[in-house]
Parts: C-alpha cells; sequence; structure tokens
C-alpha cells in the first residue's frame, strides 16, 4: 500500500482513502485505517496526541489510536514534509500512552497524551519466526494465514470482553503492551488474551508482553481461549468455539520460555560493501 521512505501528496492520500486533510490524525470511513501524520522524525515514535489547547482528552483521533487494535485498525505514520508533502515511515502499533506536562499552542502548560508507538513489522517477525521454528501441532497453530490469525484473535477478544463484563467490570481495548484495561471500582485488571485453534499447552508472547506481565503481576490476568474451531477459507474465515482458561496474579516463570530466534545487527559495510 505505502512504501516506506517515499514521499506522497498527502492530498493523493486523501483522494484514495479518504479521511480528514487537516490535522494530524486522520480516520477514514471506509478503511479500517488510521493516519498519523507528524511535523517530527517518527525515529523515535512518540507522538503527541491532538489538541491544540487545554488539557487532552481521549475523543476522536486520540481515541481511535488508543483502541486501534480493537477495533482491528492498523496505524500509518508519516512526517510532513513540504507544505502538501508527506513522507511515510510505516506501519506502527501503539504499545500505550502517557501523561505529560507539556505547553499548548499557547505556551500554557497542560495534561497531554504521549503515545508510545513501535514498528508494527517488529511482532510480525517474532510471529514469522516461530511459524518456522515451532512444531504446529503441539503449539498455538502459527502456519495459519495472517485472516485467519486476525479472526481468532478478534473472537478470544470479544469472549474475554464477555467474561469480565459479566463480572462487573468496565473495558477499555488498548492492544499494547496488554489487551485489557478492566475496571470495577477501585480494581484494576490488566488482561493479556491469547486465542488458539490447538490445546493451548504453549502459545506466543513478545517480549514487551513478557517484561509488562512481570512488572505487573498483581494486576495481571492471563485468558487463553484454545481449541478455537476454524472454518471457511484462508482468506475469508469463519471461527467459533473455545474453551477458556484463566490465570489470575500471572507472571511468565522463566523456566517456562523458550527462545525462537535472536535479532542481530549486522557489522557495518565498508564502501566496496566488505564489512569491517
Amino acid at each position: 500500500m505505502f512504501v516506506p521512505g517515499q514521499v506522497y501528496k498527502r492530498a493523493a492520500i486523501h483522494e484514495e482513502f479518504g479521511g480528514q486533510e487537516r490535522g494530524g490524525i486522520s480516520t477514514p470511513k471506509a478503511h479500517p485505517l488510521i493516519f498519523i501524520f507528524t511535523g517530527h522524525s517518527g525515529s523515535q515514535y512518540g507522538y503527541e496526541g491532538e489538541g491544540q489547547h487545554g488539557d487532552m482528552a481521549f475523543r476522536a483521533g486520540n481515541s481511535a489510536i488508543r483502541d486501534h487494535a480493537g477495533d482491528g485498525k492498523e496505524l500509518h505514520l508519516f512526517e510532513q514534509q513540504r507544505k502538501s508533502e508527506v513522507r511515510y515511515f510505516g506501519r506502527m502499533v501503539c504499545e500505550g500512552y502517557e501523561w505529560q506536562q507539556l505547553p499548548d499552542k499557547s505556551g500554557k502548560l497542560r495534561k497531554a497524551i504521549v503515545f508510545h508507538l513501535r514498528p508494527a513489522d517488529a511482532e510480525e517477525t517474532i510471529i514469522e519466526t516461530a511459524q518456522l521454528v515451532i512444531p504446529t501441532t503441539t503449539r498455538q497453530g502459527f502456519r495459519i494465514s495472517p485472516e485467519i490469525r486476525k479472526a481468532i484473535e478478534n473472537h478470544a477478544i470479544e469472549m474475554a470482553k464477555s467474561h469480565f463484563r459479566a463480572q462487573g467490570y468496565k473495558i477499555n481495548v488498548l492492544g499494547k503492551p496488554y489487551d485489557l484495561r478492566c475496571c470495577r471500582g477501585k480494581e484494576i485488571v490488566f488482561v493479556e488474551v491469547k486465542g488458539t485453534s490447538t490445546g493451548g499447552d504453549q502459545i506466543l508472547l513478545t517480549p514487551n508482553e513478557v517484561d509488562f506481565a512481570r512488572q505487573n503481576q498483581n494486576r495481571m490476568t492471563l485468558f487463553v481461549v484454545h481449541g478455537i474451531q476454524v472454518e471457511g477459507t484462508a482468506q475469508n474465515p469463519s471461527v467459533s468455539g473455545g474453551m477458556v482458561r484463566i490465570i489470575q496474579n500471572w507472571k511468565p516463570d522463566e523456566d517456562a520460555l523458550v527462545a525462537v530466534g535472536y535479532w542481530y545487527a549486522l557489522p557495518a559495510a565498508t564502501e566496496n560493501g566488505s564489512c569491517n
């Protein structure tokens, strides 16, 4: 759809996909996409939410970014170049956000939302690596199409939401670094949701999911839906059923984690292409 590093006319993007033609966040109604346009370098992947005056709030574009994973929408980050041109950085994932005291357009300090974004390819690479090295008969069943994987994930999320609503919780869908934030009075529960068509004896976790769970064990719950039935085609699947397993005060044990790959940084190349 877009090529990282390539410059596009912003008007051409809106002509094809729609969405608000001004402002930093654009949410096309006819496509499951969210476009973020920033005037700063996207390399740091920290994005200040929308709202020029006064305290920011979770409405419109800000809530769209926060809830994009649960809503099944992709985030795409662009950096403003000239007045009418933007450079594409890539597809992103919102891992979370924080409140900071930052000046508004008039210079007055206010509560500002700063989203933490990361490249979506990082998690996709982990999944692709797992597809190559994990036997499909014993673990989370990764050798499936992206459409099936997404359908299973959404099904598990909906089952988790129904479970916690029935327990009297109010639900916020975050996506990253955990899936659901469940509130009941002063009680707050962080929920990591996993869905699988297998028996569910083992699941895939990203490094960020492991780190967050370890730091928040007393509030952390793992909600696994296993044995999900998949019908239809790889491109147009239909999913149903599944059995639920819930682990409260969840902390991933080191002995239960298995490494499935490594990131390797190549040494710098010289002008003739060889390595130093």
